[in-house]
């Protein structure tokens, strides 16, 4: 199972998120052959990884007390 881990841009809001997420998308289908990758995610941050193509598959769990969800 493929995984990425977290995306940090000290500069929100120019993109470098986006490229980030789009190059470790790329960098696991190909070197790795995903097919799913899978993520848990920051419930805050879930607009921003469902607008790179990612959908929730459970429900929030706590993770060092910040609500996160899984995501593929």
């Amino acid at each position: 199972e493929v995984s990425i881990g977290r995306v940090i841009s000290l500069y929100r809001r120019k993109g470098i998120g986006n490229k980030l997420m789009e190059l470790g998308k790329a960098v696991a289908k190909e070197k790795y052959g995903a097919t799913k990758i899978k993520i848990g995610a920051q419930v805050q941050a879930q607009p921003f990884y469902e607008q790179a193509g990612f959908v929730p598959i459970s429900e929030h769990y706590l993770e060092d007390g910040i609500p996160h969800i899984y995501m593929i």
